[in-house]
Order: C-alpha cells, then sequence, then structure tokens
C-alpha cells in the first residue's frame, strides 16, 4: 500500500496533493479530511502555501474547481485577451453614455454578459495601476488604487508584462467611477484580494 506524502500548511495541518501545477493545486486535509482547491500553490521542504483556498465537500467539485482556476490564470495570461477587455471596457462606457451621464452599472453588467468578473477585476486593476503610474491622470482614487495594487499582487499577476499595452482610453473620470463599480462587484462576488474559502462551483 503505498503511503500518501504529506504537506504541512502554515497553521500546522497536514495536506496530501492530488493534483499540482504553478498556478493550481487540488489538495485534501489529512487532519479533517476537506477538499480544496488552490491558487499559486508554493512547496517548499514539506511545506505547502498558496495565495487563496477554495474547500468542498467532495473531491470531484474540489478537482472540478482546480482545473478553472488553472484554466482562469492561463486565460489571463494572454496579452491579446487583456487588450480585447480592455477594448469591451471602453465600448461598454461609451454604449451605456446620456451626454456627459455616463450608467457605469450598467456598461459592467453589459460587460459580463462576454467576460468573467476575475478577468474584468485584473484588466481594470492593471488600467489604473498603468495610469497611474504613467501620470495620465491623477483622478484615481487613492482606494482604487489601493485595490489594483493589492489585487495583481495577491494573484500574482506581473504588471510588467502588460504595463506597455494600449489599455482603455475613456476619461479617467469615468475610468474611476467604472473602477469603483468592479472593485465593489468583484468584492460582492467573493474576489477579494483576502478570499480564503466559500467559493461554490
Amino acid at each position: 500500500m503505498k503511503v500518501a506524502e504529506l504537506y504541512q500548511g502554515y497553521s500546522g495541518e497536514l495536506f496530501e496533493i492530488l493534483s499540482f501545477s504553478d498556478n493550481a493545486a487540488c489538495i485534501i486535509s489529512a487532519n479533517t479530511g476537506v477538499y480544496s482547491a488552490v491558487a499559486k500553490p508554493l512547496i517548499d521542504n514539506y511545506t505547502i502555501d498558496w495565495r487563496f483556498k477554495y474547500d468542498f465537500k467532495t473531491q470531484e467539485k474540489a478537482i472540478k474547481a482546480t482545473k478553472e482556476l488553472r484554466q482562469m490564470y492561463f486565460n489571463f495570461e494572454d496579452k491579446n485577451r487583456v487588450m480585447s477587455i480592455s477594448q469591451d471596457i471602453d465600448s461598454c462606457i461609451a454604449r451605456n453614455a446620456d451626454g456627459y451621464h455616463y450608467d457605469l452599472d450598467s456598461a459592467y453588467d453589459e460587460l459580463i454578459e462576454n467576460n468573467t468578473a476575475f478577468d474584468i477585476a485584473c484588466t481594470m486593476a492593471l488600467v489604473v495601476k498603468q495610469h497611474n503610474q504613467v501620470g495620465r491622470d491623477m483622478r484615481y482614487h487613492s482606494d482604487v488604487v489601493e485595490w489594483a495594487n493589492d489585487f495583481l499582487q495577491n494573484n500574482d499577476i506581473d504588471f510588467e508584462q502588460f504595463k506597455n499595452l494600449p489599455l482603455c482610453h475613456s476619461h479617467a473620470i469615468v475610468l474611476n467611477g467604472f473602477a469603483e463599480r468592479v472593485k465593489e462587484r468583484s468584492e460582492n462576488n467573493g474576489l477579494s484580494v483576502t478570499i480564503t474559502s466559500g467559493m461554490s462551483m
């Protein structure tokens, strides 16, 4: 009978790794029997850590969530997809404008029809960080800038790969308002930067 290799989490809990990649892993707790999908796993000398973890009652659901996490990161790392979402953001904002009035909630609702909440949040975070760094406009509120920086850092999105892309051309005041909607929606959807559990698949 094969003995499972166990890895210790930061809290002392022991885990068996069921599947692993750079972006996601499926694990089971040897202490509680709970299955989990973890993002950005880090293995070092029989210890394991991660960016965030989703718990499930069955192995099947945990494996499904792990596959979706891998695909989520893989898809977003495509620069063409980032530019496409950026263009969609500008288009949705423009289509939901009446003179100088912008219905940003409706713009988001339209955008989410063809894009995931994660992709939208990451793209908007990149837009805010890029515009704020190059000094294009300093009208982004400090809480939005902080959210953008934290979101990218905690999801291991390498800003350097995207900083020179032509991202969003709407006015910065409008984009700040839209970024606030994205921040609020992403947090409501469980995509805050400090996720630990509770994602339903």
